[in-house]
């Protein structure tokens, strides 16, 4: 597709793209999807077709089922060993797109998720027992064909599709070496599709595609910003957008209101404990139902979450150092609506859709592409959002201004009243300091009493 194509529309409802009864039964009762979206009405024809595809889309857009709906429908008609490989940055993500393949798929449909923090042995076996999809985390399922016997290695040999969700971030170099290993052990034959909400480069990304899949044909592209009607392209050709602004990553506008807190260093913590407060005892913001606070590292985290402990705000936190079981249980627990508050790095910050989330706090101003996917989960479909960035200045000035010329549009400032921080900051920065204290050393007396036991044996 070139810069000046406009994409085709498709199918005004799933009737029109031959589903099979079954599935469109799933889809409309089951899922309760009445119609595609943009993201879905133009991939999902061309996947059937047997085409490779990249897809930008905005978060919140049904990617994943834009991809899932062709594959099962494929998959239902010739259904042997592993048919499709999705492949993903993070385990939470991993596990919800196993959700959408088990309710498009129902129960003759065999999905696993390949991710760390699960018995190893127990993987492999279900890996060899021949699941119908896997889903995976690039380096758990590299350990697990490296050193789980030439059986794990044979089981992609017929496999029909392989999906790179998130599909910038797993091709930078983090993931290099772990996908050019994964990418020899299967078939060159196959469906190769790539999808995010941010990609920077279309054209940098279709030789990335030829490139990866080894194969030479034009794949189709799925750009949101061009897929409306010719007057956007004559527009778009009059105001002579660059290549480079046509494909930065759109957010539901519509949906999604985009404020700052402008705040001295030392009184951030005071500015979020008075904001929260104010949501929980005055309910402004209204119609807050949960929040994703996030933090740029695990500690932090850690030490957030036990500072809205003590400060009374009930939460939990999602974070690569905790086990996978307390993550999932985590995630239950804030996805019912027991815990409304959850505090995460960016392993929450893609993919994840919660539709109770009314507010994104960003802790600490993020990088641009990374913004993009947290204010994300909240504002999706027809939902209202808000999101928050907590901005530091003069150091974060600068970050909060590549985020706007980014997204290309201005943040608005959202004032806390200062008087009541300072009502609360000397309790808040106490309780903080033994945040603080208690991450470094959960329990500082536990050594000493080692020590003197040993003095007295």
């Amino acid at each position: 597709m070139t810069s000046d194509e406009v994409v085709s529309v498709g199918p005004k409802n799933f009737d029109g793209f031959g589903l099979s009864q079954l599935l469109l039964k799933r889809i409309k009762d089951e899922i309760r999807i009445l119609k595609p979206t943009k993201v879905q009405a133009a991939c999902i024809p061309e996947i059937l077709k047997g085409r490779n595809c990249i897809a930008q889309a905005p978060t919140g857009s049904g990617k994943t089922m834009a991809f899932a709906i062709p594959m099962v429908q494929k998959w239902s008609k010739d259904p042997h060993g592993v048919y499709g490989l999705v492949l993903t940055p993070t385990r939470e993500l991993g596990h919800q797109i196993k959700d959408q393949f088990n309710f498009l798929g129902g129960n003759s449909c065999k999905v696993v998720v390949i991710t760390g923090g699960v018995d190893y042995q127990k993987q492999i076996l279900e890996l060899v027992s021949r699941p119908h999809f896997v889903v995976a985390t690039p380096g758990r399922l590299l350990d697990l064909v490296t050193n789980g016997g030439e059986d794990v290695k044979r089981v992609f040999k017929n496999l029909r599709f392989l999906i790179l969700d998130e599909a910038d971030r797993l091709l930078d170099e983090q993931f290099d070496d772990q996908m050019q290993y994964i990418k020899k052990l299967l078939p060159v034959k196959k469906q190769t599709l790539f999808f995010s909400a941010t990609i920077a480069d279309h054209d940098e990304m279709k030789q990335l595609l030829i490139k990866f899949s080894e194969n030479t044909d034009e794949p189709f592209i799925y750009n949101y910003q061009e897929e409306t009607d010719c007057n956007k392209v004559q527009e778009k050709k009059a105001t002579a957008e660059s290549s480079d602004e046509s494909s930065r990553p759109l957010l539901w506008k519509q949906n999604l209101v985009q404020k700052f807190v402008t705040c001295p260093r030392d009184f951030k913590d005071g500015y979020l404990m008075e904001l929260l407060g104010s949501i929980k005892h005055d309910n402004s913001p209204p119609n807050i139902r949960s929040m994703i606070i996030f933090a740029t590292t695990c500690r932090d985290c850690k030490v957030l979450s036990l500072l809205l402990t003590e400060m009374g705000f009930s939460n939990v936190s999602l974070h690569s150092n905790i086990d996978q079981k307390s993550r999932l249980k985590a995630l239950s627990d804030f996805k019912s609506s027991q815990i409304t508050t959850l505090i995460a790095t960016d392993v929450a910050s893609r993919g994840l859709d919660i539709k109770t989330v009314d507010l994104v706090i960003n802790y600490s101003v993020p990088m641009p592409e990374d913004y993009v996917h947290r204010v994300g989960r909240t504002g999706r479909d027809t939902q209202k959002g808000l999101a928050l960035t907590f901005v530091v200045p003069p150091r974060d000035i600068q970050f909060l201004e590549n985020i706007e010329k980014y997204i290309r549009e201005n943040l608005t400032e959202m004032k806390v009243d200062e008087r009541k921080v300072l009502h609360i900051l000397t309790e808040v920065q106490t309780k903080k300091r033994m945040a603080d204290i208690a991450v470094l050393d959960p329990n500082p007396f536990a050594e000493r009493a080692k020590k003197k036991l040993k003095l007295t044996n």
